[in-house]
């Protein structure tokens, strides 16, 4: 997810993008940073650098927040955590290192939810509620139905997996991708960082014209201004 600027003042080199992870470390664990969606779409957030036991492999993973050894695993449905949720904001390798969302405009990675609905948990993914597997503190804003149009560019088509586009606002890596030229099925890949080209996972079927729809398929969009604890006790 491109397109994140710091706020909080922090001495060292900042990431290519908030969504790249490293198999080295470039951060000390721990470190909280503030950034806004130079795009305008999710807004501010707040993000914790950290290392990631399971590999990760789509944006969005439900994690439990860093522990006191900087890493993050799997929430695991219906355990007694009470501990806080991050989100993965990308692919990425067992123990590896990269930025995970602690609060605001969230990607998240589960069944639909209607929107205004309390949310559930499950092993890495959120879910229907259901007692003893709540996520408090946020809301769903947007089902997985939801859908963000672009129009693709004047050199629609750059390669047999690239497109260009007239922005990346609202557009993470992972969504369905369909339109005139796209192959049935496809998912974008990666977001270059130049803010206007999309690398799709399969190859495009012709030329790429008019616009594209791409859809939160398998996500959901939530709300979370303090973040989110999942509540797994009842007593």
């Amino acid at each position: 997810m491109p397109g994140f600027a710091g706020i909080t003042p922090y001495i060292g080199a900042w990431p290519e993008s908030i969504a790249q992870s490293t198999l080295d470390q470039k951060h000390p664990l721990g470190t909280r940073l503030t950034a806004y969606d130079t795009n305008g779409f999710f807004g501010t957030g707040e993000f914790v650098y950290a290392k990631t036991v399971p590999a990760i492999v789509q944006t969005g993973r439900v994690l439990q927040q860093p522990d006191y050894d900087g890493t993050v695993s799997d929430m695991v449905a219906g355990t007694l955590t009470g501990f806080g949720i991050v989100a993965g904001m990308g692919p990425m390798a067992a123990n590896s290192f990269g930025w995970f969302q602690m609060s605001g405009l969230m990607v998240l990675q589960g069944a639909s939810i209607a929107i205004g609905a309390k949310i559930g948990y499950g092993a890495g993914v959120v879910a229907a509620f259901a007692a003893g597997n709540q996520l408090i503190g946020g809301k769903a804003v947007q089902p997985s139905t939801f859908a963000v149009v672009k129009a693709t560019g004047s050199r629609s088509q750059l390669g047999p997996k690239a497109i260009s586009v007239n922005d990346i606002s609202g557009l993470v890596v992972g969504l369905t991708v369909s339109g005139t030229g796209i192959a049935g099925g496809s998912k974008i890949a990666a977001i270059d960082p130049n803010g206007t080209t999309l690398n799709l996972d399969l190859a495009t079927t012709g030329p790429v014209s008019g616009a594209i729809t791409c859809t939160y398929t398998g996500f959901i969009l939530v709300s979370a201004p303090n973040g989110l604890i999942a509540q797994g006790a009842i007593t």
